[in-house]
């Protein structure tokens, strides 16, 4: 059943639940579809409506402090699908070491391995409407350089293509349902409070609840929940809003290399970037028209004659063109990249509005710099063209303002850890003073690869079904 809380008259009552979702985006939307048909009675809430509005944009206000960033409000969408209404379809899942703890960033570790995602990649392909291979083939293994691959959803919008599941009776969407805060019963959630837009108010019941907002709504709503209750709802310890990520995306320099690489994605290997102490990054070469090489090779020919006869020769069998080359890359983990909130600014229903601390560090640069010269060194030494880097790489100037930017990938703020010094949530995605109280999204990501994260989203969802399935849920799902 699909309600609006702006239309529910205050006569009316809800049951209470087996599972609440707070957010319906592709993981909270794909771990409530898990339980279509069973015996359980779930329900999502959404804050927004089935479209996105002015009154529930407003909400998604908040302040950068540091780098260059989007405004807030711009780069999330609060209504039913939440930012799958807005994403461009990229997919690729995690390399095995993006797992792992790395020299020198040993806060990259995550408490789960690759091999426990695995088993979900299937049906998260299946979900995202895209083929489950992807490739990691090492075109040469002394300067550990691989070529990859990303597969594309048409892109799936979630809200459209599961609308529908809540026609079943065991599912609800509770749209424009905005939550403010949680009771709680020694270490267990009781319950959820929720606010319309025209100020219609519920506390419902439920004896499981999942907080899937995103990348930085996670952070605020449980900062702010920490406050309402004099810091005595969750413990202090937890770095809640801290280590938040981004990839960062960049026109890093142009490019004359063999038309086999037009449209091509590099890495470098695991060993290569221990090697170099760097973490990992994805290098596209984007292909342009090719009116500008022959240009291009005189400019080169000026510097160095018989490289430039050489691409001359490349060029009249049209063996080589004309790229600019685009990067997006993994950023260190660090606790002063933050959510916090605002001492004086507050949303319409008494949220402090979130102020995002994000700057990137000399590794971020390190790591795009020494990656981009590993592959400019293959290709130099293989005689396969050459590439002009811009200065920014080498920090002579600063990050350009009118490029891309980010990929708008919210990462971190409620990373998973063993360890809750670390980490707000463990292996399970569970907090970890909270025997009910579950995190689904980027949020839980302790560090990020340079994948685009919808498909580990989407994994982590069905791995979090399962574990329901298995612990909370055991005895009573069919």
């Amino acid at each position: 059943m699909i309600y609006d809380l702006n239309k529910i008259g205050k006569g009316h009552s809800f049951d209470s639940y087996d599972l609440i979702i707070i957010g319906s985006g592709p993981a909270g939307i794909t771990l409530a579809t898990k339980f279509l048909g069973t015996n359980l009675k779930v329900l999502v809430a959404e804050g927004g409506s089935e479209k996105q509005t002015k009154i529930s944009s407003d909400i998604y206000k908040g302040e950068v402090i540091g780098d260059k960033y989007y405004d807030l409000d711009v780069t999330r969408v609060r209504s039913f699908g939440g930012s799958s209404n807005i994403w461009s379809g990229w997919c690729r899942n995690l390399d095995s070491h993006d797992f792992l703890a790395k020299k020198g960033f040993e806060v990259t570790k995550w408490p789960i391995k690759k091999s426990d995602l695995d088993p979900y990649l299937n049906e998260a392909c299946e979900i995202l409407q895209i083929d489950n291979k992807f490739e990691s083939i090492f075109l040469d293994r002394n300067y550990g350089i691989k070529r990859i691959n990303f597969n594309f959803s048409p892109p799936v919008n979630f809200g459209i293509k599961y609308k529908d599941a809540f026609k079943d009776k065991n599912l609800d969407l509770l749209l424009n349902a905005n939550f403010t805060n949680f009771s709680k019963a020694g270490n267990k959630v009781s319950s959820a409070k929720f606010v319309s837009y025209d100020n219609n108010k519920f506390v419902i019941n439920s004896r499981v609840f999942v907080l899937a907002t995103g990348g930085i709504e996670n952070s605020r709503l449980l900062l702010s929940i920490n406050k309402i209750h004099k810091f005595l709802f969750f413990d202090r310890i937890m770095p809640i809003g801290k280590y938040w990520m981004e990839h960062p995306h960049y026109t890093i320099g142009e490019a004359l290399v063999p038309t086999a690489w037009k449209n091509r994605f590099l890495t470098i290997s695991e060993s290569m970037q221990s090697k170099l102490g760097i973490l990992n990054c994805g290098i596209r070469f984007q292909g342009l028209s090719g009116e500008g090489i022959k240009d291009k090779i005189k400019q080169i020919s000026c510097l160095a004659p018989r490289t430039g006869d050489f691409l001359f020769k490349l060029a009249r069998k049209e063996l080589i063109c004309e790229t600019i080359i685009r990067a997006a890359w993994e950023q260190e983990p660090v606790a002063d990249n933050r959510i916090e909130l605002s001492s004086n600014q507050k949303d319409r229903f008494g949220i402090p509005r979130p102020i995002l601390y994000y700057k990137k560090n000399k590794n971020d640069l390190k790591t795009i710099r020494k990656t981009i010269e590993q592959i400019a060194l293959y290709g130099l030494n293989k005689s396969f063209g050459r590439l002009k880097i811009n200065d920014f790489i080498f920090g002579k100037t600063n990050y350009p303002d009118d490029d891309e930017i980010g990929g708008n990938h919210h990462m971190g703020g409620t990373r998973m850890s063993d360890n809750m010094k670390y980490g707000v949530v463990d292996k399970n995605l569970k907090i970890h003073d909270k025997e009910n109280l579950y995190i689904a999204g980027s949020s839980v990501f302790p560090s990020g690869g340079h994948a685009n994260p919808t498909l580990t989203i989407v994994q982590l969802s069905l791995r979090l079904a399962d574990y329901l399935n298995e612990t909370n849920f055991r005895k009573d799902t069919f």
